[in-house]
C-alpha cells in the first residue's frame, strides 16, 4: 500500500497522462488519487477484501443511500436467526464472537450484496473496517485509516 502523499507526488510528476492502471490495487489508492487529479483509472486484485474497499472508496453511495440502506438493514435483521456453524471451525467461531456478533456477521454476509450493489459495498467495507478494529485494537485509534475508507 503506497501512502496517499506519495500517489500523488508521482502522478503530478509524471509526464504519462493516460489511463492509470494498477494490477495489485489493494485498498484502492492509486486509483483514488488517479480520479482526484482528473486521470482515468483502472485496477483489480484477488482478493475480495481489497476489491470491496477499493470499490467503496471509488464509487461511494451518499450518505442518503447508505442510511436508507442501513434502515432496511436493521429492520430485516431483527427476525434474522444464523444458524450455528457445526463444521470443523466451530470452535473458532464460538471462541471469536459473541453469539450476538455471530448473527450479525452471518446477517450480512448473507444480505449485503457486495460486487453488485454499491452501497451494499460501503457498507460491507465499513464492516470490514470495524471487524478489524476489534482484531488489531492497536493499530489505529479510530480502526478506519486514511487508507481504508476515505
Amino acid at each position: 500500500m503506497f501512502p496517499e502523499p506519495f500517489v500523488a507526488r508521482h502522478l503530478v510528476t509524471s509526464r504519462f497522462n493516460g489511463l492509470v492502471f494498477d494490477p495489485f490495487c489493494g485498498r484502492g489508492t492509486t486509483i483514488f488519487e488517479s480520479l482526484l487529479h482528473g486521470r482515468e483509472a483502472a485496477g483489480c486484485d484477488v482478493n475480495p477484501v481489497a476489491v470491496c474497499v477499493s470499490g467503496a472508496k471509488i464509487d461511494s453511495p451518499t450518505r442518503t443511500e447508505v442510511l436508507d440502506r442501513l434502515a432496511v438493514l436493521e429492520a430485516a435483521s431483527l427476525s434474522f436467526q444464523a444458524e450455528h456453524y457445526s463444521g470443523d471451525m466451530a470452535d473458532f467461531f464460538d471462541l471469536c464472537y459473541a453469539p450476538d456478533t455471530y448473527n450479525q456477521v452471518c446477517f450480512l454476509r448473507e444480505r449485503l450484496d457486495w460486487q453488485g450493489d454499491r452501497t451494499d459495498r460501503f457498507i460491507a467495507a465499513l464492516f470490514l473496517a470495524a471487524l478489524a478494529r476489534l482484531s488489531f485494537p492497536c493499530q489505529s485509534s479510530s480502526g478506519v485509516s486514511s487508507g481504508t475508507i476515505r
